[in-house]
């Protein structure tokens, strides 16, 4: 997320950008036909990397999840009277092998595409 740890954000709105931000996933995900329950999501402070099921649609992810998730954070965005609570969000994908080791996960190459960008008004 954009600016998460600005100075202008305070620890209330940090709290509140990151429930948003997971609340818009996790319908954006179930919108998109992709079952929540089965995707692994793991935090990244002001992100999150989620790792959806191999036999799930890349499809789904590509075309159906940025639009999903664009319009659930801007519902959010709307429905929010303060600016720090407000989220500006990038999305990723990356398409192949994850490595899991102790501390989480990571691609197996740092091969990223770009698929989406929320710009808020």
């Amino acid at each position: 997320m954009e600016k998460f740890t600005h100075g202008s954000r305070t620890n209330a709105d940090q709290l509140a950008v990151r429930a948003a931000l997971y609340r818009s996933l996790r319908r954006a995900s179930d919108d998109s036909g992709i079952p929540w329950d089965d995707c692994h999501p793991e935090d990244r402070g002001d992100g999150v990397f989620l790792l959806v099921p191999p036999e799930v649609p890349k499809a789904l992810v590509v075309e159906r999840l940025p639009g999903a998730l664009a319009e659930a954070l801007a519902e959010h965005d709307a429905a929010t009277r303060r600016d720090g609570e407000r989220v500006r969000a990038r999305m990723a994908v990356h398409a192949g092998e994850v490595h899991p080791d102790r501390h989480g996960s990571r691609p197996r190459r740092s091969t990223w595409h770009s698929a989406w960008s929320k710009r808020r008004s």
